[in-house]
C-alpha cells in the first residue's frame, strides 16, 4: 500500500499527473490546485496518497497534505461516493474549506463541484458533519463555520470572472487575510484589476 510519494513529475494530464519516483512512473490523479502549480513545482514534488483498490482497479489520489487526505477519505467513506467525486470536490476547494463547508452543512458550496448533486451534498454534510465537528473539537481547532473564501468567490463570479479563474486568484490570497472584502481585494489584484 503506498502512503507518500516523492518524485519527478513527468507528464501532466487533464486530472492526474505521472511521477518518476526511482525510475517507477505512478499515474497520480491529483485537485486541479496541483494541476495549476506544476509549472511553479520545478519538476520535484511530494503527495500523500491514497491508495484505491477494487476489483477492477487501483488507483492513486495524491495531495499536497495530510489535511486534504483526511477529508477526500473521510468524503468517500459516504456511501454512493466515490474517488472521482471526491477529487471533484477538493479540485474546487481545499480540504479545509470543504470540512468548513460541511461541518456548516453548506450544500450548496458541495453541488458547485462536478459531479456532486443535492442528494450527494445533503448525504455528505449529514453524515459527516457532526463527525468532523467532533474531531476539530478534539484535536484543540475550533470551526469557523463563515466561508470568507466563499463570499469573495461568489462576489468574483458576479463580476464575471468564471469559477477557475476566481478558485486560482483566491488560492493566491495568504490564508491569514480572512476578511472577504480583503480577500476579494487580493484576489482582484491577482486577477491584475
Amino acid at each position: 500500500m503506498i502512503a507518500y510519494l516523492r518524485g519527478k513529475i513527468r507528464s501532466v494530464g487533464e486530472d492526474y499527473i505521472v511521477v518518476d519516483a526511482r525510475g517507477l512512473g505512478y499515474k497520480v490523479y491529483v485537485p486541479m490546485s496541483i494541476i495549476e502549480e506544476c509549472a511553479k513545482l520545478s519538476g520535484k514534488i511530494s503527495l500523500h496518497i491514497h491508495h484505491h483498490q477494487t476489483d477492477r482497479s487501483s488507483e492513486l489520489y495524491g495531495f499536497k497534505n495530510s489535511t486534504d487526505l483526511a477529508v477526500f477519505e473521510d468524503v468517500i467513506s459516504v456511501n454512493g461516493v466515490g474517488p472521482k467525486a471526491a477529487m471533484s470536490l477538493l479540485s474546487m476547494i481545499g480540504g479545509s474549506e470543504l470540512k468548513e463547508a460541511i461541518i456548516a452543512q453548506d450544500e450548496a458550496v458541495l453541488c458547485e463541484a462536478h459531479g456532486i448533486g443535492k442528494g450527494v451534498a445533503a448525504r455528505i454534510c449529514r453524515e459527516l458533519s457532526e463527525k468532523l465537528e467532533e474531531r476539530d473539537a478534539f484535536e484543540g481547532l475550533r470551526p469557523t463555520r463563515t466561508l470568507p473564501s466563499r463570499q469573495a468567490l461568489e462576489a468574483l463570479k458576479e463580476l464575471g470572472y468564471n469559477h477557475i479563474e476566481a478558485q486560482a486568484a483566491l488560492r493566491m490570497v495568504p490564508k491569514e487575510v480572512d476578511d472577504p472584502q480583503e480577500r476579494l481585494k487580493e484576489a482582484l489584484k491577482n486577477l491584475g484589476k
